[in-house]
């Protein structure tokens, strides 16, 4: 079982180049389990899609910021379910979406059901 963790950044700095850097790495590393934070996801698009592509099941909190930004589980096997935990921050966090993503996924060759856990912020 192959896990990745990473902080996207949103659409920060040279997002194109950033991008195509990020879908070669990914392509590259083929995890099983990918942990994301700072991921925008508005109507306008999905930025863990747009990296990953459509190799993987994906989630995303449903605690965001006003520009849609916040973390998402990907995963290459079923996720049978999902759990989100709000974070209370502290006042300098105010607007900060603070939050736990819990996604349940049934791996190959794991009898019990694997829970996968992204936080926000560490």
């Amino acid at each position: 079982m192959d896990v990745l963790t990473l902080n996207i950044w949103g659409h920060h700095g040279d997002w194109p180049q950033r991008r195509t850097e990020l879908v070669r790495g990914f392509e590259a590393l083929a995890p099983d389990l990918v942990a994301l934070q700072e991921t925008i996801v508005t109507a306008r698009g999905d930025q863990a899609r747009e990296i990953l592509g459509d190799g993987f099941e994906i989630v995303h909190s449903k605690r965001r910021d006003g520009d849609g930004m916040g973390i998402s589980i990907a995963s290459r096997w079923p996720i049978v379910s999902t759990e989100e935990f709000e974070l209370d921050g502290s006042a300098r966090d105010d607007g900060f979406p603070c939050t736990t993503l819990m996604a349940t996924v049934e791996a190959p060759g794991v009898e019990s059901p694997v829970h996968f856990v992204n936080h926000f912020p560490s």
